[in-house]
């Protein structure tokens, strides 16, 4: 079994394996690459092989100077990363999740740009007619702007009798 051959940390699931150990010598680093060589030896006796573009390396530290080893599978560098997504979670070399905080399910570059996207599908939807929960439209506390113009919504001609009947000229009331 490929599991027999490892001798440091590891993790394994369906076709997915991690190996770690933590490294304070040169020696670990040595003692680390000695199992991608026996990972890739298994695999060559029993015919499969690697990806070694799916192959990476990440140094998880706190160090400003962590020791640097370049690791190999078949004579080939495994290419280092500051940062690797897992099971949809992105960990960075410092474990401070900031890269996964930053980064929302909009491809946003924070959160709070994802938060502005949500309130204006919120807003499309809800001028459009898509949200139908008068309890919910109800307690809604609109923020508008003293210097507004009828410019801020626009839903163009209407198409339909209901259109013509929705308060489209939200902000005029408001203006001063």
């Amino acid at each position: 079994m490929l599991i027999d051959c490892l001798t440091v940390h590891n993790r394994m699931y369906v076709d997915d394996l991690k190996i770690y150990r933590k490294i304070e010598t040169y020696e670990d680093c040595i003692s680390l690459q000695d199992d991608p060589t026996a990972v890739s030896d298994w695999c060559y006796h029993n015919k499969l092989n690697i990806n070694i573009t799916k192959c990476n390396v990440v140094t998880f530290t706190k160090k400003k100077r962590p020791i640097q080893f370049d690791y190999t599978i078949n004579e080939t560098t495994l290419i280092r990363f500051s940062e690797i997504r897992d099971l949809g979670i992105i960990f960075d070399q410092k474990f401070s999740f900031v890269p996964h905080i930053n980064k929302n399910r909009f491809g946003a570059k924070s959160l709070e740009v994802g938060r502005d996207l949500l309130s204006l599908k919120f807003l499309y939807n809800l001028l459009h007619g898509y949200i139908d929960c008068p309890r919910l439209i109800g307690s809604i506390d609109f923020h508008v702007p003293k210097q507004c113009s009828n410019q801020f919504f626009s839903l163009g001609t209407p198409k339909t009798i209901s259109l013509v009947q929705l308060p489209i000229d939200i902000c005029a009331p408001y203006c001063i």
